[in-house]
């Protein structure tokens, strides 16, 4: 081998052994980067953790505050903020109604126009954020078109979102009927609460208003499903919303305070909070009173004067209102709102809501135990105390047309006869089946879906009933008859 050829070689080892050593050395370089950007991720994931413990901690403390405080007021018994101390962290007027056995027709009122209230809002502002008008009517101030297609998908949504909720609520009656799952009450008070959720994820699915669902499954499950439950299942599930409402409820309006002192969305307009705070009140005087005038023409017992000042009164502004204003800040007019929102809710909170147990003793609304009595004798239920099943005393209720407590108008005599007979029937155990009530050419249908212990529960009825109509038959012949009578005695 010639020198010239030893050269080259030596020059090939030689590069090749360099150009080794350079791209091992990139390796290490490029391992310990990656090392180095791994180690930056863990610590960054590490602070965020801390960070969101933080919050958390401060939320949970103030939680705590929350539950001593109403504990205070309640062992205290301050009388501006009520003997019950709900009304700063357990907020909602109903909660105060409650605690102080308000009349049921008030209740029942201010609950049926918050729930109406909250769904309105929810779909209402989802189709105002949906409102595109066409092109060809930019250079116009009002877009017929636009404004239909927002109409028809307002109801669309509406209507959907209650069908969608109602249907599962009923579900839900169903499988608890016509299963044992009652023999299992952790099983039953776990599938309540799923499928109530299930209508929730249901609704955002198709493009629906989940919290609208879910409050129209929750109505159902509340008239049908829960009286389908064993008695341990109901004390669950009544018990964990409880909690879960209060905690919800003291969470939402203690993250309404904090977020008015760390928020970097607040744009304040002072003018325009005053202008809103005066024309939320006028609104609601312009529906409240008319409205209720209204149903005066037909309705029985009438919606007396100072039941209407007190669903004026009772406006309160809060969760629902807050969660709209704040989804979206992206603009200076919707930090305008956000910020206006959070004032409105704070401040009627805090005079309407501390002035309510005030309110009720001067409009001289009845509570406590008045409250308790407020249904005329005409509209009394009567019950058979013979019975030792709670539940077989409730569905052995002897209601006469037109002599329920849901007399009031035309639609609810409508729909409570259609629920008596029908939905009730079919839904839970309730007496008579529809053996009873459907036609008869229906009758192998309604035996299908009438219960072995439906049919158990009327025919004790019927046989009570009997019973009943054979003394009152014995008693007026022997009115009738002084000779028998006196032969008895």
């Amino acid at each position: 081998m010639t020198k010239v050829a030893m050269r080259k070689v030596l020059w090939v080892v030689l590069w090749t052994a360099t150009m080794c050593a350079a791209e091992e050395s990139t390796a290490d370089k490029q391992e310990e980067a990656a090392g180095d950007l791994e180690k930056a991720a863990e610590n960054k994931a590490l602070a965020l953790h801390r960070l969101d413990s933080l919050s958390l901690l401060v939320y949970t403390l103030l939680l705590v505050v929350a539950v001593l405080t109403v504990w205070l007021f309640k062992h205290r018994r301050f009388r501006f903020i009520h003997e019950s101390g709900l009304t700063l962290f357990y907020v909602t007027v109903l909660a105060i109604f409650s605690d102080m056995g308000v009349e049921s027709d008030m209740f029942a009122l201010v609950f049926g126009e918050s729930v109406l209230n909250d769904a309105v809002a929810i779909i209402l502002a989802g189709t105002i954020d949906q409102y595109i008008p066409s092109a060809q009517s930019e250079n116009l101030t009002f877009d017929i078109p636009a404004l239909l297609s927002a109409i028809i998908r307002f109801f669309t949504i509406l209507f959907g979102s209650f069908t969608l909720g109602a249907v599962v609520g009923c579900s839900s009656a169903l499988l608890t009927k016509f299963t044992k799952i009652a023999d299992y009450p952790l099983l039953e008070t776990s599938l309540f609460l799923l499928l109530s959720y299930v209508s929730f994820l249901l609704a955002e699915f198709v493009e629906m208003t989940g919290i609208v669902a879910v409050l129209f499954c929750g109505i159902c499950q509340a008239h049908y499903t829960y009286n389908n439950m064993s008695e341990e299942s109901q004390l669950r599930t009544k018990q964990f919303f409880e909690v879960l409402n209060f905690l919800s409820e003291s969470f939402i309006f203690s993250y309404i305070g904090v977020s008015m002192f760390v928020s970097h969305s607040l744009n304040w307009d002072f003018a325009f909070v005053i202008a809103a705070l005066a024309v939320i009140v006028i609104a609601r005087a312009a529906h409240v009173y008319p409205l209720s005038l209204l149903l005066n023409v037909k309705r029985r017992p009438k919606i007396p004067r100072n039941h209407q000042h007190m669903m004026l009164f009772s406006g309160l502004r809060g969760a629902i209102a807050f969660a709209l204003a704040i989804r979206n800040t992206s603009t200076s007019q919707r930090q305008i709102i956000y910020t206006s929102t959070s004032v409105i809710v704070i401040v009627t909170v805090i005079i309407n809501g501390g002035l309510t147990a005030w309110m009720i003793d001067l409009l001289r609304i009845r509570h406590g135990t008045d409250g308790a009595q407020d249904i005329p004798p005409q509209f009394q239920l009567v019950r058979d105390t013979d019975n030792e099943d709670t539940r077989s005393s409730v569905e052995s209720e002897q209601v006469q047309s037109g002599m329920n407590p849901w007399d009031k108008s035309f639609l609810p005599r409508k729909w409570y006869n259609f629920d008596a007979n029908f939905m009730k029937p079919l839904l839970t155990h309730a007496t008579p089946t529809l053996m009873d009530t459907m036609p008869a050419f229906c009758m192998p249908l309604a035996r299908m879906l009438t219960t072995t212990e439906q049919m158990t529960l009327s025919a004790g009825r019927n046989q009570r009933t009997n019973s009943a109509q054979e003394a009152s038959a014995m008693d007026d012949r022997i009115m009738e008859n002084p000779l028998s009578r006196g032969h008895i005695v």
